[in-house]
C-alpha cells in the first residue's frame, strides 16, 4: 500500500465524517472526490453474500490498494460455506496488471469452472 493511502487510512474515521458532511463537494481524498467515496462508503457487500447460496469464486490481488485484501479474508473467517471458494494471487493488483499475475488468474479461474461442473 502506498504511503498516502496508508496515511489517510490512519485517520478513517475523520475522513469519513468528512466525507458525509460535504457529500456532494468536489474536494478530494486520495485521488477521488466525496462524491465518488460518499456513492459507496457505507456499502456493506458482507450483507448480500451471506444469503448466496451458489458456487462463488473469490480471488483477491495481495497487492490491491482499490480494494484491502482484509475485505475479502472477512468473508472468508466470518461466512462458513462450501460453495464459496478463495484464492489469493501473491502479486496481483486490482487490476491483475502484470502478466504474471492475469496468467495466474486465468489459470485459476479454469480449474474452479472445471472442479464446479466435474
Amino acid at each position: 500500500m502506498p504511503d498516502y493511502y496508508r496515511e489517510a487510512c490512519q485517520n478513517i474515521d475523520e475522513l469519513k465524517m468528512e466525507i458525509e458532511l460535504y457529500s456532494n463537494s468536489l474536494g478530494e481524498i486520495m485521488g477521488y472526490t466525496y462524491g465518488w467515496w460518499n456513492s459507496f462508503i457505507n456499502y456493506r457487500p458482507y450483507d448480500y453474500f451471506k444469503n448466496i447460496n451458489i458456487p462463488i469464486l473469490f480471488i483477491h490481488g495481495r497487492q490491491d490498494i482499490m480494494v484491502p485484501v482484509e475485505s475479502t479474508k472477512y468473508i472468508q473467517d466470518n461466512i462458513q460455506t462450501s460453495s464459496f471458494n478463495y484464492i489469493y494471487i501473491e502479486n496481483g493488483d486490482h487490476t491483475f496488471s502484470s502478466n504474471e499475475s492475469k496468467d495466474e488468474l486465468r489459470i485459476n479461474i479454469i480449474n474452479w469452472y472445471m472442479e464446479i461442473h466435474k
